[in-house]
């Protein structure tokens, strides 16, 4: 997990599946995918 860039945290809440080529944040319930 990584700290998600579109917000202020100190706790890691992004999700990243290259694989997918998508992310997801946890927190905001955001992700992006092909």
């Amino acid at each position: 997990m990584l700290r998600c860039p579109f917000q202020d945290e100190n706790t890691p809440s992004m999700v990243i599946n290259p694989t997918k080529n998508l992310y997801h944040c946890l927190v905001v319930g955001d992700g992006f995918g092909d």
